[in-house]
């Protein structure tokens, strides 16, 4: 087993963990399993038939178990409690509203509405996570207070994916790659395509 597999294997679904470099954080999320992620040559095809406009290979190995968009093709974001970071929730809405081009649509509602998902912020300092989402529990927790903007836009939308059905892929570049060092701040069309073929 190489040195890469064993930490892919160590990597749990939803886990984020950060990274303390020279006292620079790096938001780091981790794979479901290493069975899951996707090999270069895989990512390759896929990104190519996603530019253009083809259907993704297996498309179905990219999925996460569950999508929380509903039949009206929303979902319906709510923030329960304290948001100190307003500003990358309402750019993470609008960086994936601008990529699905009003094929699904996210929103964000107030308190009391009905919501598809639901953000908490976790205070304190991070612990062995910054952000996790769960389909079952229809929650992305994440460590808002700690990140930085960018840094909390990025783990918003990767998050996010997940409710929208994203599996992590291991493709570098992208958005659900996994590793925020090899990662996208935005959903990129590979990102993207995943969630619309033979859907929407």
């Amino acid at each position: 087993m190489t040195p890469s597999s064993r930490l892919r294997r160590a990597v749990s679904a939803t886990l984020a963990t950060v990274t303390v470099a020279t006292g620079l954080a790096t938001v780091t999320t981790g794979s479901a399993s290493a069975e899951q992620l996707h090999t270069p040559a895989q990512c390759t095809a896929a990104l190519s038939a996603a530019t253009a406009g083809q259907p993704i290979p297996a498309v179905a190995s990219y999925r996460g178990p569950r999508s929380l968009i509903t039949l009206d093709r929303q979902l319906r974001i709510a923030v329960s409690g304290d948001n100190p970071r307003p500003g990358a929730l309402t750019q993470s809405i609008a960086d994936w509203n601008r990529a699905l081009a009003g094929r699904v649509t996210l929103r964000q509602v107030a308190p009391g509405e009905e919501a598809d998902v639901t953000v908490l912020n976790l205070p304190g300092p991070v612990g062995d996570f910054v952000g996790r989402a769960s389909a079952s529990r229809r929650s992305i927790e994440i460590h808002l207070g700690a990140l930085s903007d960018r840094d909390a836009r990025m783990a918003l939308n990767h998050e996010t994916g997940h409710m929208l059905g994203l599996d992590d892929t291991g493709c570098v570049g992208t958005l659900m790659h996994g590793y925020s060092d090899q990662q996208s701040v935005v959903p990129t069309p590979l990102d993207v395509a995943i969630i619309l073929q033979g859907r929407y």
